[in-house]
């Protein structure tokens, strides 16, 4: 399960201010992909900075072969997950998106199959895998502007021992500017 984790965590933390999905691309090496992911990313324009609020709604979670109670344990600590409130600053949004493709877990291989922005959407597919083999793939649909973001998350994993089976998880994330930041 820890490539799901990983990637829903790298999913949090790369649209904190951004959202993502869209059609697939023809095969390109993973330097092209990332070429073409940090070309369409210079395209956002950058958040404001100032103090913002996320909250993350969890709404699917499925795991084959877990117990409907341990599912159910899972939705309710999911859905107790607090609003995230932090200040960005300057400096961070002087920055842009620029570093929000470097955010992927690091011992895992990812690359985007598609990373499409325009008016506004951020549309991607990042797949991964891992040295377990467990294969993961997130595809993110949403909108982002320098005020925030709303954005619709939606993952996929296999894993060792669970044969053509996939874990599944989807979350909704909305970023919203309060003002400035607190002093």
């Amino acid at each position: 399960m820890k490539p799901l984790i990983a990637i829903a965590a790298a999913g949090i933390a790369v649209l904190t201010l951004a959202g993502c999905g869209s059609e697939k691309e023809p095969a390109r090496s993973p330097e092209e992909q990332a070429s073409a992911a940090k070309q369409e990313v210079a395209k956002l324009e950058p958040p404001q900075p100032g103090q913002y609020r996320q909250t993350v709604e969890f709404t699917k979670f499925e795991v084959p072969g877990m117990s409907k109670e341990g599912a159910a344990q899972f939705k309710t600590m999911m859905a107790n997950v607090p609003p995230r409130t932090y200040c960005l600053t300057q400096a961070e949004a002087d920055k842009g998106y620029k570093d929000m493709l470097d955010s992927l877990p690091g011992d895992s291989q990812c690359s985007y199959s598609r990373f499409d922005v325009s008016g506004g959407t951020l549309n991607a597919q990042l797949e991964c895998k891992d040295k377990s083999g467990a294969k993961a793939m997130a595809t993110m649909v949403g909108t982002v502007s320098p005020q925030g973001s709303e954005v619709n998350l939606d993952m996929e994993q296999s894993m060792p021992g669970m044969g053509e089976q996939m874990a599944k998880m989807s979350m909704h994330m909305k970023t919203t500017r309060l003002g400035d930041c607190e002093s």
